[in-house]
């Protein structure tokens, strides 16, 4: 079977007049990328759909660009990719992460070589035999006690019984366990001189979290004996405390179950259950994965206790409608809904569910006149629009919203929403022409240009002015996130 890897490649030193071609090589020139990363490993599929797209982070001055494959990640095939002509002198970072893995994986290339991650050429410095003996001595005392926080773990999960300790020690062995497995990996590649400074090694998989960029430590910072000194010396104290959590679940232990979440359900439970959404995700994931429609309904109840305003109501009636078919306790929700219901957009939601999920288009269409008497912008006044065509079909009164969204529009996304339904809906391109000038007119910002520019040129279909627009707001891009995003527009 094969193995799903993220694959991200970071290419830096390049040069910068050659930026352009290079994001041509990785975007538009696929099939010769493909070959070359399958180099070394012919059965590598990349998934040409999750082929991500190449982007310029002015910050860093790099390129970046993450994929999806099979058969894992291919260190080969980015090695013959950095000895592309085009890449001459670039430093090339590659991770991949393979699913159901916890840990990383790291490599540095230059000119089709492997290097360190400082560029240069490795040296594998291998530790002598007195410092992986001592350790491997090391290690003992914190294996003794990892294995009898497993076993103590294992009874929990065979017996059901809830994680619930005063400082969630045995929840957080969970993870600890995973940052465990990362950290012996570690010792191992440095038995082998794979590892020189803590850029080379997993530091997101070491210390449990998702994203490396959290993470503020020295990359220099030299792999060796105090190293695994100091991480060595963490698990033990994260081990101790874990075992002391294990033993307090297992010794007050609570057997009536409909007062707990019960522990077989730790593969969806979230790790920290905060507000009404959370039990009503939870509750769904129950009765998808297990079948329990009544720990569902359960969880449903909680989720009824923790809401706080009109769309909680509406989330869980939603749910409890199409997952326990249970419509009586969706009227009730709907109803609650409702009482809670504060500005249009409360009002809109709930009548577009109710016409829906109750079939009642007389309680939908009283909710959508409150929802008008509550509107005083003209997102409002659209919002309704969009629910009353397509719930009621009332294209009179879908027209006197429209025209109403026009007295109240202010904004450069209120006049970009009115020229594309003057254009789509009511085939007026005149009218669409005279409010993206208007939007132009109050655009001032990055995302008021993209905006205006991907309707004129996708919806107006004036590619000349469209061009012109998105060079604006090119312009006016101050971060790497605006750069992602004009990019993406402009591909499509």
């Amino acid at each position: 079977m094969a193995n799903i890897c993220k694959n991200y490649l970071s290419i830096a030193e390049y040069d910068n007049g050659k930026k352009d071609q290079i994001i041509e090589l990785l975007d538009e020139d696929r099939d010769a990328t493909f070959e070359l990363l399958k180099t070394g490993m012919p059965e590598f599929r990349i998934y040409d759909d999750d082929f991500g797209t190449a982007y310029y982070e002015k910050e860093t001055n790099e390129i970046h660009l993450s994929f999806l494959s099979a058969w894992g990640g291919n260190p080969e095939g980015v090695c013959a990719l950095s000895s592309h002509n085009l890449l001459k002198n670039t430093f090339i970072k590659y991770s991949r992460k393979t699913e159901g893995d916890p840990s990383a994986e790291k490599w540095f290339f230059k000119n089709g070589e492997s290097v360190n991650s400082k560029g240069e050429i490795k040296t594998n410095r291998v530790p002598s035999q007195k410092e992986i003996k001592k350790v491997e001595n090391l290690f003992q005392d914190v294996e003794k006690l990892f294995k009898k926080a497993s076993k103590l773990s294992e009874k929990i999960d065979n017996e059901e019984i809830d994680r619930e300790d005063p400082n969630s020690e045995s929840l957080n062995f969970l993870v600890d366990e995973e940052r465990y497995e990362v950290f012996k990996d570690i010792c191992e590649s440095w038995k082998e001189g794979n590892n020189e400074t803590l850029t080379d090694i997993d530091m997101a998989g070491l210390a449990g979290v998702e994203d490396e960029g959290d993470l503020e430590y020295n990359k220099d910072e030299i792999v060796n004996v105090d190293f695994f000194i100091e991480y060595t010396g963490d698990f033990i104290s994260m081990f101790e405390e874990a075992i002391r959590g294990l033993k307090y679940c297992i010794d007050n232990n609570v057997s009536n179950k409909q007062e707990k979440t019960t522990y077989k359900y730790k593969i969806s439970m979230p790790q920290k259950i905060e507000n009404s959404s959370d039990f009503v995700k939870f509750s769904e994931d129950v009765i998808l994965r297990f079948e329990d429609k009544d720990e569902g309904r359960r969880l449903f109840e909680k989720a009824e206790e923790n809401a706080e305003n009109s769309s909680d109501f509406v989330k869980i009636a939603n749910s409890v409608i199409l997952k326990i078919v249970d419509k009586d306790w969706g009227k009730v929700l709907f109803e609650k809904a409702e009482e809670n219901a504060e500005i249009s957009k409360d009002f809109v939601e709930i009548g577009s569910s109710v016409s829906r999920m109750l079939e009642d288009k007389d309680w939908g269409r009283r909710l959508f006149e409150q929802a008008e008497e509550k509107a005083n912008i003209s997102k409002d006044y659209n919002l309704l629009r969009v629910y009353v065509v397509g719930v009621l079909e009332d294209k009179d009164w879908s027209k006197s919203l429209f025209e109403k969204s026009e007295e109240n529009a202010k904004t450069p996304d209120d006049y970009c929403t009115i020229a594309a339904i003057a254009i789509s809906e009511f085939k007026d391109k005149d009218k669409g022409l005279r409010y993206y000038k208007k939007a132009v007119d109050k655009s001032d910002k990055f995302s008021d240009f993209l905006s205006v520019a991907c309707g004129v040129y996708n919806i107006l279909e004036d590619k000349d002015w469209g061009r012109r627009l998105f060079k604006k707001a090119e312009d006016n891009a101050k971060t790497t996130e605006d750069a992602r995003l004009l990019k993406l527009n402009q591909l499509r």
